[in-house]
């Protein structure tokens, strides 16, 4: 009998307009609060959203736990064993051309090995990417970009910390670290002008960990050394500095995080006190987009959003569980996932222990796209990966 993993209750709570101070109504507060609504996504094997006001707990479900079974794509052998046990077959083993077609479950790919991208001397790692740029930052510290439309390698600079290029495609924006300081730079990627910008002076010795870029505002965290705490920071590049008011850029949260997310044009960081996505706001309290009750969360490792049906969040549990959570269901076929992201409404992607795999939402069958893989990243309806042996490859079930 094939492994079947039993679906526990997942109760997710969205709330809009809250500040992290108001995650729940209570009904002893006035008129204007008792108004306040939060959308509540329950994951109980079906999409399901009720409104709650007064923190009245909706009934529950008579519906009996829905039994999920992670189907494989190996036919030999697959009887109650996980994704990362079977011997899946990795489908680009004997591909010899630099591009064509492959594919993987039932879903069709296009796909081409970007060969002017390769590091061959130098041990890189991609770090970003977007629709005509990958971003790397090699051991020795410098960063470095690929730029598809000519296409072209260019080192930016060295002895940098973190880096990221703008939605826009405009500016790179990068750190050096300093014991007191936190330098900014940016390369305009159309005029090629490089500048540092603005500093970040701390008393104790931080570092930048993460940063995002939403409308020419750089959202940062910086960690402090010796006490491990966290805080998000602001500074704007200087085209944009007259759109913000110097309190909105010099204001900073407090806030246990380590990863920031830009959706929607919104900036999002998960507080691991609260166990809450938060969505940041200068010189504003955090206003608390999702909260995890069903599990006990020990680590996040994936957050993706695209609306209030679609969406998925990885977790490790206090058990030591990999966790993927989405509107619909729990997943639990991965030992060791790393990252989950959504491909597009019908699949996920899942790195399992440096494994990426294609999740079929509609039939929980689980394919091995890549094995033996350092990360990858989604742009639109592509698929950006880069293997231990420093090849990149694109993927998409359209157009390359």
């Amino acid at each position: 009998m094939k492994r079947t993993l039993i679906l526990l209750l997942a109760i997710l709570i969205i709330f809009t307009g809250c500040s992290n101070n108001n995650e729940t109504v209570d009904s002893t507060k006035d008129s204007s609060a008792e108004a306040q609504q939060a959308k509540r996504i329950e994951a109980k094997g079906e999409n399901k959203a009720q409104e709650v006001v007064n923190n009245e707990q909706p009934e529950k479900s008579s519906k009996p736990e829905e039994i999920l079974t992670c189907k494989k794509d190996d036919p030999e052998n697959q009887e109650n064993k996980l994704p990362q046990d079977t011997g899946f077959i990795d489908p680009f083993n004997n591909v010899k051309l630099e591009e064509g077609n492959v594919t993987i479950g039932n879903e069709n790919f296009n796909f081409k090995f970007i060969k002017e991208a390769n590091y061959e001397n130098t041990a890189a790692t991609l770090i970003g990417s977007s629709e005509n740029y990958l971003l790397f930052h090699n051991y020795n510290g410098v960063l470095s970009y690929y730029d598809k439309k000519i296409p072209k390698k260019f080192v930016i600079d060295e002895h940098i910390n973190i880096a990221s290029i703008s939605p826009d495609e405009r500016y790179i924006i990068y750190t050096k670290n300093a014991i007191k300081k936190e330098a900014f730079y940016y390369l305009d990627l159309e005029t090629f002008e490089k500048n540092e910008f603005d500093i970040y002076l701390h008393d104790n010795h931080m570092e930048a960990i993460d940063m995002a870029i939403k409308d020419g505002l750089v959202y940062f965290i910086v960690k402090e050394t010796d006490s491990g705490k966290t805080s998000i920071h602001y500074t704007a590049l200087p085209s944009y500095v007259d759109n913000y008011s110097k309190t909105e850029r010099n204001s900073s949260i407090d806030i246990n995080a380590d990863k920031l997310f830009l959706f929607n044009n919104d900036v999002f960081a998960f507080n691991k006190d609260k166990d809450s996505f938060e969505k940041i706001i200068p010189n504003n309290p955090t206003e608390s987009f999702i909260k995890i009750t069903s599990e006990d969360v020990t680590e996040l490792f994936g957050f993706d959003y695209a609306d209030d049906s679609n969406w998925v969040i990885g977790v490790k549990t206090k058990q030591d569980e990999s966790v993927i959570i989405t509107p619909s269901e729990k997943v639990k076929c991965y030992e060791a996932a790393m990252k989950t992201t959504l491909f597009d409404d019908n699949f996920l992607l899942i790195n399992d222990n440096l494994s990426l795999y294609l999740f079929d939402l509609t039939n929980n069958e689980s394919s091995l796209i890549k094995s033996d893989i350092t990360d990858y990243f989604v742009i639109k309806n592509r698929i950006i990966i880069q293997t231990n042996n420093g090849e990149f490859l694109e993927l998409s079930n359209g157009q390359l």
